[in-house]
Parts: structure tokens; C-alpha cells; sequence
């Protein structure tokens, strides 16, 4: 969080605040991110080779489940139980304002499709499921700082990914030069896409906050990047750098904000322009990240989800306001006639809005979309209000879930994603000003002399400047 600073070599480096001083619960951290990989990996995944044409797996996978997803769910929520009975919380939850209520709407409305769903036992299931995550994200919310979140989702990222890699290696497939590889690790490349996405983002974030140890989070973010390319995953691409631009232009200032979009758009501008006259051949295989020879591989993966979602609008018209029930519509049996309508194995919507549109309907996506908006824009409130690294963090990634949902729906469901999950319930459900009265009133290294208020019994607000005329209080500066 937010830190006072000191000086070193001539240089101002931040000091340790009251929330750094606070060990971190490494052992709790362990314990999560093991149940986290039973749950969601396998060491033999990168065996089964091309996953896009395996249908039998997705209707069976959706028809049986997994015993290891099942036994790592029910230890995770026997955890988060038994934290929230033992131990005292260390952070109150509280529902501030419409947008929690907008949230338990969403979850109530999701609950009474059970009334009417297609398949009421798929949907009970992924409910269930639901509604474990929920419990061990309340858990972790009320003993987890926002530093320790951000590690935890870092850290346990970057085991995944090394262990993804130490998987192909033993079995012989990671294979980054051959024609056709995608780094799938333990999990699809998609979703390892999205798993490097968060490693990115939060060893980006870690950087800013914790000065003394920026470059091996530097280096980390820069092995992320190189394993995100390797999945050729397109979409988690595109969404993670939409994300960066997001967390740069949150962490500048406005002047350097305008800058940056003006020098964006010239080179955007005067690019498109070498494009067309021929002075720069056309970036296609950069754009197809080497998945293809030309640009009818777009055309073609566009056009193969195109033509789904015109299959599954044919549905939403059948029930637009109820739905079929709560992750519920894609059942054994529809993802059986998949291969008839497009060319890969199809377990999800390949859109997470039209996923909730066909559980739920068109209210349940109304609540969710209010829902993921306005996380977006608190967040953005705190960033630009106490200019800390980690609140920045929180806006990306919420907008990298925003716009990954739009090409695949497994950003969070229809399995729940504890990590999308968990940082969306820290935007409901926690209240950052506590953080920040925590760490002492400080300055961002950004913004030089402006100090931001925080101090303890006082609730933290930006002070007035100048002074208003007749006040006792002198202006606060930060310590040096």
C-alpha cells in the first residue's frame, strides 16, 4: 500500500508501512493455491494434444465432473468454515451502496432459476460450486490485506506457470519453435492465457509496490509476457495489454495521461498509413500470434463463433428474460451437437455475457453487467483518490475480465474463477480508506509534494490546499 519514504544514496525509497510490517500468511497462501490446482490442473494435460476437436471430453466433463474438482472444492470451502468459526476477522466486511445489493440480486436471481432450469442438476451443481468459492473468498477478505491478495494471486500464478512448464518438459512437449505450439502447461492454453494474465498484471503491480525488489518482479512480469505469447491465446493477449494501458494510465498523471493517448494515436495513425500505402506489410501474423499462414484464420475462428452465437441467439429469443438456468444451458447433451455447427469442442458460450444471458436471462445479465461496471468504476475511484499501485491493479484486471468476457465465457464461469471472484468481492465488500488510514498519511512518488490524508482516527480525504482561511490545522506534509 501506500508507503512514507526515506532516503538512500541520495534516492527516496518507500518505507515499510504498518501493513507491510504485518507478516505475510504464507502457509494460508500455500494451502489455497495447492487446493486451487487440484481443482483446476492436471500434469498430463499437455499429453492430450489438439484439446479444439475434443467433443467427447467436453460433454463428459460436463456430464461427470472431475472426483479431484470435487474433493479440492469441498476442502476449500471446509477452510474457508473453518477460518471464518476459529479465527477473529481482521478486516470487516461491510455493504456500501447499491452496488453489493446489485451483486446479492444477481445471486438470489441466480438461485430461483433452479425453479425453472433446463437441467436442474446441472445447475445446482455449478450453484453449489458457487457458493464454496464465495465462502472461501469472504474468508480470505477478512484476514488477506491487499498486498497479501495481490501476492497470493501472483505467486500462486507463477507456480502454475512453472509448473505448467516443468509438465511439458517431463513429458516432452514443450516445443516453443515447432510450427503449430501452443504452452498449455497443466490447463488449456486459454486459460493458462488468462492464468499468465494475472501474473502479469499483479508482478507489474508488485513492482511499483515494493521498490527494493522491483526487478525481480520486472523479470517476472517479462517471463509472463513470454509464456502468454507462447499460448498463442489471442484474446487473453489483447485483454492483458488492454489492461496494462489501463494500469499505466491510471498510475499517470492527467497531463502524462493526454500524452500518452495523443503519442498512442500518432503512431496508431501514421501505422495504418505506411499500411496503406504499402510502405509496411500488413502485421497479420503478428496479430495471429503464428496460428495461421493468413488472414483467413481470423475469418474463419470469427466466423466459427459468429455462427454459434447466432445458433444460441435462436435460444435466448425461446426464454430472453428467464433463462435456462444458472450455467445450466450448455448440458452433455448440447455440447454433444456442437461438432455439427463448428469445427472444435465446445463446453461454454465462447462469451461470458451471452453465457449469463442464456443462464439467466436478460435481468441476471443486467444485475451482472451493473455489477462488473460499477466494481470497475469504484476502483477507478480509489486509484485515481489515493494513487496506490494495488487499488490500479484492481481496475485492470476487472477491465481484462471485462473485455476477455467478450470472445470466452471461462473468464469466470461457467466454472467460478476464484481469483476474477475475489478481486470483484474486494471491490464490494471491503472498504479501502481503512487500508489507507492504516499505512499513515503519505505521498504517491508520482506526485511529489501532494499529500494524500490518512491519518489514523480521521477517515483519509485529500486536505485542502490552501488552507482555508481561520484553521487551526496547518497544512500536513509527508515526512522526508
Amino acid at each position: 500500500m501506500l508507503e512514507p519514504s526515506r532516503s538512500r544514496g541520495g534516492h527516496s525509497w518507500p518505507e515499510p508501512t504498518a501493513i507491510d510490517k504485518q507478516p505475510i500468511p504464507w502457509l494460508t497462501m500455500i494451502l489455497i493455491g495447492g487446493l486451487l490446482y487440484v481443482v483446476g490442473h492436471r500434469l498430463d494435460f499437455s499429453v492430450a494434444g489438439d484439446w479444439s476437436t475434443s467433443f467427447v471430453t467436453s460433454a463428459e466433463s460436463i456430464a461427470e465432473g472431475s472426483p479431484r474438482r470435487r474433493l479440492g472444492y469441498m476442502l476449500l470451502g471446509l477452510w474457508g468454515i473453518g477460518t471464518m468459526v476459529v479465527r477473529h476477522p481482521r478486516y470487516k466486511l461491510r455493504l456500501d451502496g447499491l452496488l453489493p445489493w446489485f451483486a446479492l440480486g444477481f445471486l438470489c436471481w441466480a438461485a430461483l432459476s433452479l425453479l425453472w432450469a433446463a437441467d436442474f442438476a446441472l445447475a445446482f451443481r455449478r450453484l453449489v460450486l458457487l457458493g464454496i468459492v464465495i465462502i472461501a473468498i469472504i474468508a480470505t477478505l477478512r484476514h488477506f490485506s491487499l498486498r497479501d491478495i495481490i501476492l497470493l494471486m501472483t505467486l500462486s500464478s507463477l507456480a502454475f506457470a512453472l509448473i505448467g512448464v516443468a509438465a511439458e518438459l517431463m513429458h516432452g512437449t514443450f516445443q516453443p519453435f515447432s510450427a503449430g505450439y501452443r504452452f498449455a502447461g497443466t490447463v488449456h492454453p486459454n486459460r493458462q492465457g488468462m492464468n499468465l494474465a494475472v501474473l502479469v498484471l499483479g508482478a507489474v503491480c508488485l513492482s511499483k509496490m515494493r521498490i527494493e525488489r522491483r526487478h525481480l518482479f520486472v523479470i517476472v512480469a517479462a517471463m509472463g509476457l513470454g509464456l502468454l505469447v507462447l499460448t498463442r491465446s489471442r484474446t487473453a493477449a489483447g485483454a492483458t495489454l488492454v489492461a496494462l494501458a489501463m494500469f499505466a494510465g491510471v498510475r499517470s498523471s492527467p497531463l502524462r495521461l493526454i500524452a500518452m493517448v495523443l503519442s498512442i494515436s500518432a503512431v496508431g495513425l501514421l501505422t495504418f498509413f505506411l499500411i496503406q500505402n504499402e510502405a509496411l506489410s500488413t502485421p497479420w501474423q503478428i496479430i495471429l500470434m503464428g496460428r495461421a499462414e493468413g488472414v483467413n484464420e481470423i475469418t474463419q475462428t470469427l466466423s466459427g463463433r459468429t455462427e454459434l452465437w447466432e445458433y444460441l441467439w435462436t435460444f435466448v429469443i425461446e426464454r430472453p428474460v428467464l433463462g435456462y438456468g444458472f450455467n445450466s444451458f450448455m448440458s452433455p447433451e448440447r455440447a454433444g451437437e456442437m461438432p455439427l455447427l463448428v469445427s472444435w469442442g465446445v463446453g461454454e458460450a465462447h462469451s461470458l455475457y451471452l453465457e449469463i444471458l442464456l443462464g439467466t436471462g436478460f435481468i441476471g445479465l443486467a444485475l451482472f453487467v451493473a455489477v462488473l461496471a460499477g466494481g470497475v468504476g469504484r476502483a477507478l475511484r480509489w486509484a485515481t483518490r489515493f494513487r496506490d499501485p494495488a487499488f490500479a491493479f484492481l481496475v485492470a484486471y476487472l477491465v481484462f475480465i471485462a473485455v476477455n468476457g467478450f470472445l470466452t465465457a471461462i473468464t469466470m464461469f461457467p466454472d467460478p474463477k476464484f481469483t476474477g471472484l475475489l478481486v470483484l468481492g474486494y471491490v464490494l465488500l471491503r472498504d479501502a480508506k481503512q487500508e489507507v488510514a492504516e499505512a499513515g498519511s503519505v505521498p504517491d512518488a508520482q506526485w511529489g509534494e501532494f499529500p494524500v490524508a490518512a491519518q489514523r482516527g480521521r477517515g483519509p480525504g485529500m486536505p485542502e490546499w490552501p488552507p482555508v482561511p481561520g484553521s487551526r490545522e496547518p497544512p500536513h506534509y509527508p515526512p522526508r
